[in-house]
């Protein structure tokens, strides 16, 4: 086999008895793929272990049988093993001309960070709009880390005041400096979180801030704009207004929304299993959140903080069943409770 060159189509069509055998020839193919010539696998064994696994629980029962309806699942593994063995290494050049470059060997990361990436190198303002817990203030954290830039963070709600955005001159006359004052100065990445709960009037106030290049703070200073300075909003909804899920959210005005790039930010499994553990334990979370989308309970939210609760309650002693209960199900109708659990082993 030609180094770099996976035959991914063979590999898919192979008839066995089980799906299970199937995704371990995968598996074998992909180490032999990366271990050719003595050069080492940037994957581990032990983490290809962990994706078969997360195939093959995720096969009904009437699939383990048939390899067809694996060349899906497969595919997409396909592109995740790819990623992983190319995202140890991000460079970046920011409009300043400077390359700045990091390893992140030992961090896990979202499937979509390598697109957050290239859209900071754009210089573009960015929208992370994802479900809670689907880890989008992490990844902006971890995006300045890897950009070596001082991360700056702002959390956001309605009853916020353009004062908190720009910063305010006290009794004495000393100008007391706001995060985005210092981002937008010194350059930075900007983190605006829970976004879509801010007062609409007062982050229309930000409009010039966000497009232009210099901006006039309450000092009567005129600054600007630092070409390293980089805003990265955080939001569980499009901006749009309130949903079942998110009742506090605001409507923003269009013209915001309008100087950002979206980027769909869920729920990565694979990097749940990275922070919360392989383990039973967020398995079964996987599964009742499978459930819920199912069962279209579009105000359920089953995060990967769920899955860091229940291990947690396991950890120290909690059985599963009692655990899910506590961190998912306690005060849900009975109903509910069993088409969630449906398949589900605690």
């Amino acid at each position: 086999m030609k180094k770099g060159k996976i035959d991914w189509e063979s590999v898919t069509e192979t008839h066995t008895e089980k799906a299970k055998e199937a995704v371990s020839t995968l598996m074998h193919h992909i180490m032999a793929e990366m271990n050719e010539e003595g050069e080492g696998s940037p994957v581990s064994e032990e983490q290809l272990q962990e994706m078969t696994n997360l195939i093959c629980a995720r096969l009904d029962d009437s699939m383990r049988d048939n390899i067809a309806p694996l060349a899906i699942k497969l595919s997409e593994l396909k592109k995740r093993v790819e990623e992983k063995a190319e995202a140890q290494e991000i460079v970046v050049t920011l409009q300043t001309g400077k390359r700045k470059q990091t390893t992140l060997k030992d961090e896990p990361i979202h499937y979509r960070f390598k697109d957050l990436m290239t859209m900071l190198q754009a210089g573009v303002n960015i929208a992370l709009i994802g479900e809670a817990g689907s880890g989008k203030t992490f990844g902006a954290e971890q995006a300045a880390r890897a950009l070596k830039l001082e991360c700056y963070m702002m959390s956001f709600h309605a009853k916020m005041t353009p004062t908190d955005l720009r910063g305010y001159c006290n009794a004495h006359g000393d100008y007391i400096e706001s995060p985005i004052y210092k981002a937008y100065k010194n350059g930075g990445v900007l983190v605006l979180d829970e976004f879509d709960r801010s007062n609409t009037e007062v982050v229309v106030s930000l409009n010039n801030l966000l497009a232009g290049g210099s901006y006039t703070f309450p000092n009567a200073e005129k600054v600007a704009k630092h070409k390293d300075f980089l805003v990265i909003a955080c939001m569980n909804t499009t901006g749009n207004g309130s949903s079942k899920q998110y009742r506090s959210a605001s409507a923003q005005d269009a013209s915001t929304l309008n100087r950002f790039c979206k980027i769909a930010w869920d729920i990565d499994e694979l990097l749940e299993f990275n922070v919360a553990g392989d383990t039973p334990c967020t398995r079964a979370v996987q599964a009742i959140r499978k459930n819920a989308r199912e069962c279209a309970m579009t105000d359920m939210i089953i995060s990967p903080r769920q899955s860091i609760d229940v291990n947690k309650l396991c950890a120290a002693g909690m059985s599963m069943k009692d655990a899910v209960d506590a961190a998912i199900l306690c005060g849900l109708a009975e109903d509910k409770q069993h088409r969630l659990l449906n398949g589900v082993t605690l």
